[in-house]
């Protein structure tokens, strides 16, 4: 009973860090949009993100176990792009 308690906290954490992190890339859509800017709304979330990290506003831990989970599951997003290309590279 342990090991499923142990990782529904880890799921539970997951989800509540990936929600955080999406929250940032709301505020810089909403940012993005409310001042016109040529730059991407996830782009202005990541300069959120650094600010608060490098100000201390919020610490590390609390976005780290999400954003290795993301990291994680990257490759998953470029395999339709490299079987794409090797289907019509020529």
């Amino acid at each position: 009973m342990s090991n499923l308690a142990n990782q529904s906290t880890r799921v539970s954490k997951i989800l509540l860090q990936l929600g955080l992190l999406i929250l940032f890339w709301w505020i810089g859509s909403i940012i993005q949009k409310q001042f016109n800017l040529p730059i991407s709304a996830s782009v202005i979330g990541l300069f959120i993100v650094l600010i608060g990290l490098m100000t201390g506003v919020f610490k590390l831990n609390w976005i780290k176990t999400g954003s290795d989970f993301i990291l994680g599951e990257l490759v998953l997003f470029f395999i339709p792009c490299f079987i794409g290309l090797m289907k019509y590279k020529s």
